[in-house]
Parts: structure tokens; C-alpha cells; sequence
């Protein structure tokens, strides 16, 4: 199964600090982009897989 825009991802940061994002509609260098804020406020930003993928979620169609 394949990322899918709209997808909703979290990652764990520093193996214990959940992170939610979603997955864009608009590929970088790596893959997919994401919309994100880690707290300099909402970006898209290539960091799919920065971090270690804890969960992942899709709306049914």
C-alpha cells in the first residue's frame, strides 16, 4: 500500500514525542511532501520518513 495524498501520518521524534501529519498532494526530492508544524508553524516540508513512523491512517472512500 502506497502513500496517498491526504493520508494522515504520526511519527515519534527523539523515539517518544508524537508527531501527526498529513501527507500533500505535491512530491519533493524523497517522495511525498507533508504538511506539518513542529512549532515554527505550518509547513510543507519533505520529512516523510525523518523520523520512525509510529501510525498511519486513511479515510475510506
Amino acid at each position: 500500500m502506497g502513500w496517498h495524498p491526504g493520508d494522515i501520518f504520526v511519527c515519534l521524534i527523539q523515539g517518544w514525542i508524537p508527531h501527526i501529519g498529513l501527507v500533500s498532494d505535491r512530491r519533493g526530492p524523497n517522495g511525498w511532501l507533508v504538511i506539518h508544524n513542529i512549532g515554527a508553524g505550518a509547513r510543507e516540508e519533505d520529512m516523510l520518513f525523518a523520523y520512525k513512523l509510529a501510525a498511519r491512517y486513511r479515510w475510506g472512500i
